[in-house]
């Protein structure tokens, strides 16, 4: 009996012991777990960023119309929110309170809320300076497709200028030896194929594609002396066909680098670098409004959602050529 009763006592001990020990413990840590955070919201990141409806928007030092004017802001171009005022204002019939914004070269002042636009994502872009936006190419996917097609065209315009045998693709260049472009398939890694996609008759320069196995590039091609440099796209032209300016946009794979060029065409008829931008964004769409100005679409991944951004950017030139976003 008294073994069974201090069996019964040494079973009571260790239950108690190990009560005490399980209250012991270290406290779970909860700051990981997202039943912690469920009921914080997330605020929206382009809650505060908007897009410039307005041509030429005015940032005024106060918000009011007769404010002195501290900077202008042109149409696509981003501004940030700093703070919405409670004063409202009525300008051309349009309805609106004066927000006090940054710019993204740092202007801080007031503009008019009416002539700007919360900036959201959109779903896909356009690139219009392409040529696989060539009229027949208008439903084919495979760059090289539609290059033979474009070059099919060309061919038959300028037999005197380039002419293809078979493998062979002959630029036929002013004051030198005509240019042969042979395509290498002789594996499916190592493929090099050409094509004539352009000829720019009032500059006398040839463009024509090399398709890889992965992405290409496009060779600009001097039709007086055969030389020659490797660009990204296609090359759009100042107004007096003395410049050219070349944009890339490759944020989803990788194959070419995301970029913008601008070249100047010296009397020789070669060319001179005169500016270089690479980014991690995209640019597309270069308009040159005139000689020492270029408008250009930029294209960001949006961060916490999907889709993409696009806003405007101004290349300006002032001895040098000045990006500004």
């Amino acid at each position: 009996m008294n073994i069974k009763l201090i069996s019964i006592f040494i079973l009571i001990i260790l239950c108690i012991s190990s009560c005490k020990k399980e209250k012991t413990h270290e406290p779970i840590d909860l700051s990981n777990n997202h039943f912690n955070t469920i009921d914080l919201p997330k605020e929206n990141t382009f809650s505060k960023k908007y897009i410039v409806l307005a041509s030429k928007l005015i940032i005024r030092e106060k918000p009011s119309r007769t404010s002195k004017a501290i900077g202008l802001i042109r149409k696509g171009r981003r501004v940030d929110l700093i703070e919405k005022t409670s004063k409202s204002d009525s300008i051309k019939g349009r309805n609106g309170y004066w927000f006090k914004i940054i710019t993204m070269n740092s202007i801080s002042g007031y503009v008019f809320s009416a002539y700007l636009k919360k900036l959201e994502p959109v779903r896909s872009y356009n690139e219009k300076n392409s040529f696989h936006r060539d009229v027949d190419c208008k439903h084919i996917m495979n760059s090289y497709n539609c290059a033979k097609i474009i070059e099919s065209k060309l061919l038959k315009k300028y037999k005197n200028k380039v002419t293809r045998n078979d493998d062979k693709l002959i630029i036929n260049i002013k004051n030198s030896n005509n240019l042969v472009y042979k395509n290498i398939n002789t594996d499916s890694v190592n493929v090099k194929l050409y094509s004539f996609i352009n000829y720019y008759e009032k500059i006398n320069y040839f463009l024509i594609a090399v398709h890889y196995y992965e992405g290409g590039r496009l060779y600009f091609i001097n039709g007086n002396n055969g030389n020659n440099i490797s660009i990204h796209n296609i090359p759009v032209f100042s107004k007096n066909h003395d410049k050219f300016v070349v944009t890339n946009i490759d944020i989803e794979i990788g194959y070419s680098p995301n970029i913008i060029q601008i070249f100047q065409l010296m009397q020789n008829g070669n060319y001179k670098k005169q500016f270089e931008h690479k980014s991690k964004w995209g640019v597309m769409n270069p308009e040159w409004l005139n000689d020492n100005h270029i408008i250009v679409d930029t294209v960001k991944r949006a961060e916490d959602e999907p889709g993409y951004i696009i806003t405007r950017a101004d290349l300006e030139y002032n001895k040098i050529w000045h990006l500004i976003e």
